[in-house]
């Protein structure tokens, strides 16, 4: 299995959008969107954020993240994080997001790298705690159903 990390190509933005398959993972994943998510959103989306990054095995897009308010010297959040259905619990997604904290640090010289995730997202919320992200705020969103639901703030500093 050969896993690559590279910038997305406008022939990915399709399989990028394809990863996100109903309205409550687009949510989960850019809640700014439009069910279905396509393209056009996509690369407004793009113009918003700093190393658009996919994963791949074996040549073929099974994930995506990126940057967003990226603050010099000080953070960057890591958004938009998806691995393809199929794959998750694989230990993909530890890569990705693994990969994406391992380039703030080195290509930004950041001393903390923040992840945002709803409360719902229990996978997510165990996989970015394992990876030494702790929780530093506590957001009230409400979600597509207009039920209150928590926005979870997390942080990892480059000295863990």
């Amino acid at each position: 299995m050969l896993v690559e990390f590279r910038p997305p190509l406008p022939d990915d933005y399709q399989f990028i959008c394809n990863l996100v398959h109903d309205k409550k993972e687009l949510f989960m994943v850019y809640p700014k969107g439009q069910f279905p998510f396509t393209v056009s959103q996509f690369e407004a989306m793009l113009d918003r954020r700093v190393e658009p990054t996919v994963l791949m095995i074996d040549g073929e897009v099974v994930g995506f993240a990126a940057f967003y308010q990226l603050r010099k010297a000080r953070f960057v959040f890591i958004g938009n994080v998806i691995v393809d259905r199929s794959r998750r619990g694989s230990g993909l997604g530890r890569k990705l997001v693994s990969y994406m904290s391992e380039m703030a640090f080195a290509k930004y010289n950041l001393p903390e790298v923040r992840i945002s995730v709803y409360n719902r997202n229990t996978r997510a919320l165990i996989l970015y705690t394992s990876l030494g992200f702790t929780p530093y705020a506590i957001q009230s969103k409400t979600d597509l159903s207009g039920h209150r639901v928590a926005l979870l703030s997390l942080s990892l500093r480059r000295d863990n």
